[in-house]
Parts: C-alpha cells; sequence; structure tokens
C-alpha cells in the first residue's frame, strides 16, 4: 500500500484509504498499529476496520470523511459517532486490540456540473464511482450533447 493510504502525523494515524486491506504503522519505538479493513467498497458502502496496537495505547485516529458523504455513519465498539463531510473524524482513544469500527459512507448520487468545453453537461456519480454514458446504447442521441435536466 503506498506510503498516503495509513500515515503518522504528530498525534497518531490517519486513515486515508478505503478498501480490503492490513497495513500497520509504527507510531513510537516498541508501538506497533495494524489497521484492517474488511469491506466490498466502494460498491457497499460499510466498511469494517480493526485497530489493533502492539500494546494498549492512546493515540488519535483520524478518518477521511468523503466531501460527497454527506450521511455518514460510524460505530466504534457499537457506540455511534457523528461525522462532518469533507473533513477527518477525530477518534482519540486508548485504543485496545480488537477494537472496531463500522463506518457506513453515504453512496446517494451526486453531480458534477461541467465548466468550459463540458459546459451544460454534468457527471453523475454514486459515491466515488463515476457512472458511466455509453452513446452506442443511446443511439437517439445522435451526435449531440444529451439534455441535462433537474433532477432536484
Amino acid at each position: 500500500m503506498s506510503d498516503w493510504g495509513l500515515m503518522k502525523d504528530h498525534e497518531g494515524l490517519v486513515l486515508n484509504y478505503y478498501g480490503p486491506s492490513t497495513m500497520t504503522a509504527k507510531l513510537k519505538p516498541g508501538l506497533s498499529v495494524t489497521v484492517s479493513q474488511e469491506t466490498d467498497y466502494p460498491v457497499d458502502s460499510t466498511i469494517n476496520l480493526r485497530v489493533k496496537p502492539s500494546s494498549d495505547s492512546s493515540f488519535t485516529l483520524k478518518l477521511r470523511i468523503p466531501y460527497w458523504s454527506v450521511r455518514t455513519k460510524i460505530t466504534i465498539n457499537g457506540e455511534k459517532l457523528s461525522a462532518t463531510a469533507g473533513t477527518y473524524l477525530r477518534i482519540d482513544r486508548k485504543w485496545q486490540s480488537g477494537d472496531s469500527i463500522q463506518l457506513a459512507l453515504d453512496l446517494s448520487l451526486h453531480l458534477w456540473r461541467g465548466t468550459e468545453d463540458c459546459k451544460g453537461l454534468a457527471s453523475i456519480y454514486r459515491g466515488p464511482l463515476l457512472l458511466a454514458y455509453d452513446h452506442r446504447y443511446n443511439l437517439e442521441h445522435g451526435g449531440s450533447k444529451p439534455e441535462i435536466r433537474n433532477l432536484a
């Protein structure tokens, strides 16, 4: 995994990557932390995280909450937390081996309006996934740009 997936900062760890994985970071001499993820994200919204420090220790774990995840749901060991889209959720606590976090990102459809050469067009996303438009299956539009209607 690249260096950006799980990073160390002056307070603890920063998790940027969501996907099936096991990553380990050394926080200080004698303390390493393994973060494992079980998920089908981005097809499914649920990400199950396990945090396993080599020994019980207090540090901050920051979780990236994407800007498009407006209604994020998160629990740690069953306790509900609140998160704000477009920020990092800071979890300050004494971590124990096996602490579990369940993160459910909001995969609602959202639009990205085109500019310049793409003015009048929009891209439709489901969470981080760009939904594709294939003109071969939309021949009634011919060579013209499809009409964009207000979806709201």
